[in-house]
């Protein structure tokens, strides 16, 4: 509730930092890229370094509040948002440029997971409407 993040490695507390004024809605983390990212109520995401500390290397802005989940792509090149608009964001895992938007949904998104045999991400809302993305069309070799 109080929009602090806690890095632990158990049973020590290594750091706490305050992200948000509202409470944290959805973090994911990428190993392969030493990052994580936050989302709350509020219209952007917090960039987290992570080492022994977390460390805000930037903000995002989002076009609207309410963050309901993120994923990283397994190779941290990728970021999924999908905020309470029903809308799932696509933005490059290094720049954190926006790539694309996706509105198939009509009620909020509340997963994300990502197939990391097949490079498909999979969604699901609210509604129970659960819905497979292709994001790279098949050259046929």
């Amino acid at each position: 509730e109080s929009g602090h993040c806690e890095l632990i490695r158990w049973p020590t507390r290594l750091c706490r930092i305050r992200l948000f004024e509202e409470p944290v809605m959805a973090i994911d983390y990428s190993a392969s890229a030493g990052r994580a990212v936050a989302g709350s109520a509020t219209p952007d995401l917090a960039l987290l370094g992570v080492t022994d500390r977390l460390r805000v290397r930037g903000r995002i802005a989002a076009p609207s509040p309410g963050v309901g989940c993120l994923a990283y792509r397994p190779d941290g090149r990728l970021l999924l948002s999908a905020s309470w608009d029903s809308r799932i964001r696509l933005y490059s895992g290094k720049s954190c440029r926006q790539l694309a938007v996706l509105s198939t949904h009509s009620s909020s998104v509340s997963a994300l997971a990502f197939n990391s045999t097949n490079g498909c991400f999979y969604s699901g809302d609210k509604e129970g409407l659960i819905c497979a993305w292709e994001l790279y069309a098949h050259s046929g070799h």
